[in-house]
């Protein structure tokens, strides 16, 4: 059976557990606890499963030089270049 909805300016007639701040309080403790939660569970998962140790998780965190990166690759289009304009790079 669906509840019937109340304009929020009567939610204070509601009980303490039912009123939209009850939720909030629940929402702002349940989120942290969450996510502490599932980041412990891929740590582990990291640390036993894929075998990264501490190295190499650090070493995908730290920032690569732009040579090294893929927006430095050699530009590829299935466009010839005649179409858009340009001159070959």
């Amino acid at each position: 059976m669906p509840l019937a909805a109340i304009p929020i300016a009567e939610a204070h007639a509601l009980p303490r557990w039912r009123r939209p701040e009850a939720f909030l309080m629940l929402m702002a403790v349940a989120s942290p606890l969450a996510f502490a939660t599932w980041m412990a569970l891929l740590n582990n998962f990291v640390v036993e499963r894929a075998a990264f140790d501490g190295f190499d998780i650090k070493a995908g965190l730290t920032p690569q030089a732009p040579e090294a990166s893929a927006l430095a690759a050699p530009r590829t289009s299935a466009i010839p270049p005649s179409c858009l304009g340009t001159s070959p790079a």
